[in-house]
């Protein structure tokens, strides 16, 4: 399995579990309105076509610290 294959599952997986993933360059998010971004499996998917967000973070809301 590739890599972007690989982070699209765990960013699907997070998503399943109540998480918002958001996809990074480094420890970096650059996306446009990422705040306020809604993030879904479409979206997820047209990130692992994005060169360089091969990172994951993971957006503080409904309590995540």
């Amino acid at each position: 399995m590739s890599d972007r294959k690989i982070t699209s599952a765990l960013r699907r997986q997070l998503l399943e579990n109540g998480f918002t993933p958001l996809a990074n360059k480094d420890k970096a998010c650059f996306l446009e309105n990422w705040p306020r971004l809604h993030v879904d499996d479409g979206i997820i998917k047209r990130w692992s076509r994005m060169l360089g967000a091969s990172a994951t973070g993971i957006r503080r809301s409904k309590g995540t610290v």
